[in-house]
């Protein structure tokens, strides 16, 4: 095979300058799209298409290539043509803090939204502590607890008095209720009870049955007792707070012929589900 050898203006590429379309590069516009990746534009719309649950489209190639702007931009042009999608919230789930609940919010109310709950936690902590320190709070309070307590005082002195008679003496400890033989007229240890005659251990062990039985019995009143004081003055605080907070909610909100006034979490709600006119926010 003959080779023959070519000159160097055969080597080199002529573009023909009416063949460019333009007298400087400054009259061309930015190209539409991207150069050379059909097959990749492809599989990205073939992606973005997907309607089904679980699909994901991955980008891959060099770094420094553009991949990220150009994917972004193609993304962009195809979100101006679809209707904007709603912002999503995750929200604390207090049952099961490690499955946070959802709220499904129109485009641009969610910055709003947290923005309401931020300014609703705020007043918050400034209305919880005083309402917990007002008068009326503070006596109820008292009132419960010295109920309790003597309620509990009656039923430790029940048991007190069955307990005597058959020799003991009822003992609070910080282990709960617990008997103690009572031998002429003064406690003894479990040492000096060992060292009594069998006869007169006999007589103990005998009726020990008995105020076991009545011990059982008032622990489980007491323990039942507490558990209704505690819940008592739960629902006493949580109340507490609510009425402050209506009553704050109405000295701003104040009744306006037969509309009644909505709780700040109410209006949050009425706000988002846009019964308070249009929110002006974007979404990001």
């Amino acid at each position: 095979m003959t080779v023959n050898e070519l000159s160097p203006e055969k080597l080199r590429l002529e573009c023909p300058p009416d063949q460019v379309g333009c007298e400087t590069s400054a009259e061309l516009g930015p190209v539409d799209g991207i150069i050379g990746q059909d097959r990749a534009l492809k599989a990205l719309k073939f992606g973005v298409e997907m309607k089904g649950k679980g699909f994901n489209v991955y980008v891959a190639g060099p770094p420094i290539t553009g991949k990220r702007p150009a994917a972004r931009s193609f993304l962009e042009n195809i979100a101006k043509t679809r209707p904007v999608p709603p912002d999503w919230v995750y929200v604390n789930n207090f049952q099961n803090p490690y499955e946070p609940k959802t709220l499904k919010l129109p485009p641009g109310r969610a910055k709003v939204f947290q923005k309401d709950l931020k300014n609703l936690v705020d007043q918050a902590k400034r209305a919880v502590p005083a309402a917990l320190q007002n008068e009326e709070f503070v006596s109820r309070g008292n009132s419960i607890t010295k109920k309790a307590v003597a309620e509990r005082n009656k039923i430790l002195s029940d048991l007190n008095k069955q307990a005597e008679v058959h020799g003991y003496s009822v003992r609070m400890t910080q282990l709960g209720i617990t008997i103690i033989p009572v031998v002429d007229g003064k406690t003894v240890s479990q040492e000096e009870f060992d060292s009594l005659p069998a006869r007169v251990k006999k007589k103990y062990d005998q009726s020990r049955d008995t105020v076991r039985a009545a011990l059982d019995k008032a622990g489980k009143e007491v323990n039942d007792l507490d558990a209704r004081t505690l819940e008592e003055l739960k629902k006493l605080r949580d109340d507490s707070v609510l009425r402050d907070r209506r009553t704050h909610d109405q000295s701003r909100f104040p009744l306006r012929g037969s509309t009644q006034c909505c709780s700040a979490s109410q209006r949050t709600q009425r706000r988002h589900n846009g019964e308070y006119g249009t929110l002006h926010s974007r979404r990001d």
